[in-house]
């Protein structure tokens, strides 16, 4: 399944870049969804991101690999892999990009493929992922806005 969700924002493209921390991906967490960052490397080829979800007998661990980044003079992005996923998915490649604008902004891109172990729980699923994400667009607005 594709999840394609573009979010314009007030900052240059290199400083929404320099964003990306462990501090942007605790304020990106879901607050119905019991989450826990065990490790945060960063957003370069080869650093490792580490959570778990849920809670007791229902922790399931998500581990994603950067496999790639790059930084040019439109855009930078990287790339995050599942590496070890929960039981409901099988597959996720995720691009996130930030695209530089003519008149100084950015537009923060997040480009999602995945899929689950069955294909019609790749279209239960959709709804819940496309929210989830969807939902760091006024995270993202409040922090990346033009105002210091």
């Amino acid at each position: 399944m594709k999840i394609l969700i573009k979010t314009p924002v007030g900052k240059d493209y290199k400083t929404v870049w320099s964003g990306f921390n462990r501090d942007l991906f605790e304020a990106l967490k879901p607050p119905f969804l019991p989450l826990t960052l065990k490790r945060f490397d960063g957003s370069r080829t080869g650093d490792e991101v580490h959570i778990q979800l849920g809670f007791g007998i229902l922790k399931q661990d998500w581990n994603a690999l950067i496999i790639e980044h790059d930084e040019n003079e439109q855009e930078c992005y990287f790339v995050d892999e599942g590496s070890k996923l929960p039981f409901f998915l099988k597959t996720w490649y995720h691009k996130h990009r930030i695209i530089r604008q003519a008149d100084g902004s950015s537009v923060i891109v997040d480009d999602i493929d995945f899929t689950t172990p069955f294909k019609l729980m790749d279209y239960i699923m959709y709804p819940l992922m496309y929210m989830q994400f969807a939902a760091r667009q006024p995270i993202y607005k409040k922090v990346f806005s033009k105002k210091l």
